[in-house]
């Protein structure tokens, strides 16, 4: 069975979910469609005022913790890279780049997932399921590609969390447990049929960043 996993983040997390993929005996060839926007300055101006409104003033300090922790890992991954660190013994990595050395799979890169292009590279590799897994609003002419259609990993628990950032709301609304939900996808944001959901407790120590990693662990699993 071949998949696509469509994704907007080079990360560990996205790494952990595409090596559980490889474990998989029925899955036979993965491509990874990784859509690198080059957002310009209004157009985030406009998205961040369009947050504020939706969200309120409280959208300022979480964009701002999100901002501080994406610089840190910048900043980690480049100290590797300087430095030449190997990987752990046990095959530790958290790019894309670094997986295809363990892994096959194809890599596309795109500005814009939605292009021509984009569509006709994933078309031509004719996936059997799509895995959404960090990317932006997607169209049905993206996500209807794949012949069982897509499935998308949303870090929240719906219908109740929908959106961005993962378990930022719960902890603010005093929840005693945060989920994940891999659902249907359709046009409207994380409303598709549920198909898979699970949930770990919220600790007493527990801090965003905490929980935004198990969620990632969890997700993966």
């Amino acid at each position: 069975m071949r998949i696509v996993l469509l994704t907007g983040r080079n990360c560990l997390a996205t790494v952990m979910v595409l090596r559980k993929l490889f474990e998989v005996r029925e899955i036979s060839e993965i491509m990874v469609v990784f859509e690198e926007k080059d957002i310009k300055l209004i157009q985030l101006l406009k998205r961040q005022i369009k947050n504020i409104k939706k969200h309120g003033i409280l959208w300022i300090p979480i964009r701002t913790y999100e901002a501080i922790t994406d610089v840190i890992s910048n900043m980690r991954n480049q100290i590797r890279n300087i430095f030449k660190f190997p990987m752990y013994a046990n095959g530790y990595c958290d790019s894309l780049e670094k997986l295809q050395k363990i892994y096959p799979f194809l890599l596309y890169r795109t500005r814009n997932i939605h292009c021509k292009d984009s569509i006709h590279a994933i078309k031509k590799f004719m996936p059997v399921l799509g895995i959404v897994c960090g990317t932006g609003i997607l169209k049905p002419s993206v996500f209807d590609i794949p012949l069982k259609g897509s499935i998308n990993l949303h870090k929240g628990k719906a219908p109740h969390y929908r959106g961005q950032p993962p378990a930022f709301w719960e902890l603010w609304n005093g929840e005693s447990e945060v989920g994940i939900t891999v659902h249907l996808v359709v046009e409207e944001l994380d409303a598709g049929d549920i198909v898979l959901q699970d949930t770990i407790p919220i600790r007493r120590y527990d801090t965003l960043s905490s929980l935004q990693g198990k969620l990632d662990r969890l997700g993966a699993d």
